[in-house]
């Protein structure tokens, strides 16, 4: 089963027609007889190491590992090493070409976990959430491309990589990264830093409504429209201006106290947690470096802070 936590199914798969039965698609996705294949299949037709899918910029392809008996897409048998595009609806069939499977979705590989009953949980806007975005006692995040981590609700954190096997609420969960491309991914050099930006907040007089723009050197530079954090954002910003007086070194300015954050806006210590990270994926969307930094904690203290010290208040 599997359970994509935005409720849409984007990412790679495959249906095998005959079975009715689909595989999501990992960056690089081996199919063939041998043990070790993303896709295992038993058909003597079949070698060991058959065919790879791999995703690239321009999307989906399938390559022919010199297999013995073919690889057909669409009724025509694959050269050997040949690489062939994929898009919804190609038609892929391994060794024998009466065997089909159906290309279903075409979208980018996302980090997802599997349990060992065979539930796989798909990320969501680069977060993951065990053992539910409800309740969630881990969130996994890519703070760094290719850099995965780990944070539980007190802040502890910790690095995670692919393939390894991460214990939450009493389950064994195995975890697949997707691979990084560097080409896909613009350098920090070239892209702004949290610690250049500023935060200009517009609060509606109800304040039920709250959109953030994120400005430098006056400029407007990118819209966050509002979401679920942006009222946490907002408490957390009021915080740090109170804060900024002469006597009161930055490095102290803005700390608010969980307990005080979840009395407030009447909300859990997990829940909190969901709305810091979320907060932080959608800067990250922003392509802003040092995203994770937007909300800063002291896990020793259990304080968190807005990690933003240029603000403005629209009200």
């Amino acid at each position: 089963m599997v359970n994509n936590q935005t409720g849409a199914n984007l990412m790679g798969s495959i249906r095998h027609l005959s079975a009715t039965r689909s595989y999501l698609l990992t960056s690089s996705y081996i199919v063939g007889r041998a043990s070790g294949c993303g896709l295992q299949l038993a058909s003597r037709l079949v070698s060991a190491e058959h065919a790879a899918f791999h995703w690239t910029d321009s999307g989906w392809t399938v390559r022919d590992l010199s297999s013995s008996n073919g690889t057909f897409v669409d009724g025509r048998r694959l050269e050997a090493g040949e690489r062939m595009p994929l898009g919804v609806g190609a038609r892929i069939a391994f060794g024998d070409p009466e065997d089909v499977f159906e290309m279903v979705e075409d979208g980018p590989p996302v980090a997802l976990v599997q349990t060992p009953t065979g539930e796989r949980i798909e990320a969501e806007n680069g977060l993951l959430f065990l053992p539910n975005p409800d309740a969630p006692e881990l969130i996994l995040s890519e703070d760094v491309p290719g850099h995965w981590f780990a944070e539980a609700a007190d802040g502890e954190r910790r690095r995670v990589k692919s393939g390894q096997v991460i214990q939450c609420a009493g389950l064994s969960w195995h975890l697949t990264l997707p691979e990084v491309h560097n080409q896909t991914w613009r350098t920090d050099e070239n892209r702004l830093l949290l610690r250049d930006i500023g935060l200009r907040f517009t609060v509606s007089r109800n304040e039920e409504y709250v959109t953030i723009a994120v400005v430098q050197g006056g400029q407007l530079v990118a819209d966050l429209p509002h979401r679920a954090h942006s009222y946490l954002l907002l408490t957390l910003a009021r915080a740090r201006l109170a804060d900024q007086e002469p006597d009161v070194p930055a490095s102290e300015c803005g700390w608010m106290y969980i307990d005080s954050i979840t009395t407030m806006l009447k909300i859990t210590a997990s829940q909190l947690n969901v709305l810091i990270h979320r907060a932080r994926a959608q800067l990250r969307r922003a392509d802003i470096a040092g995203a994770s930094d937007l909300v800063e904690r002291r896990p020793s203290t259990q304080q968190v802070r807005l990690g933003v010290s240029r603000i403005e208040l629209d009200c």
